[in-house]
C-alpha cells in the first residue's frame, strides 16, 4: 500500500517513475546482507538430499 511506504521505497519509487539513478553492480557485502535478511537454513540441504 503506498501510504505505508518506507521513505527509501517512497524514494525509489519516484526514482523509477522519473528515470532517476542506474542500478549498479552488486558490492561485495549484498550477498552477505541477503543471507542475513533471508536465511534458508536446513531447506537448501534437505531439498538437495531428497
Amino acid at each position: 500500500m503506498f501510504w505505508r511506504a518506507t521513505p527509501r521505497e517512497l524514494s525509489a519509487a519516484w526514482e523509477g517513475l522519473c528515470g532517476g539513478r542506474k542500478i549498479g553492480p552488486a558490492l561485495s557485502g549484498d550477498l552477505r546482507r541477503l543471507m542475513e535478511a533471508f536465511p534458508d537454513g536446513d531447506r537448501i540441504r534437505d531439498t538437495a538430499i531428497g
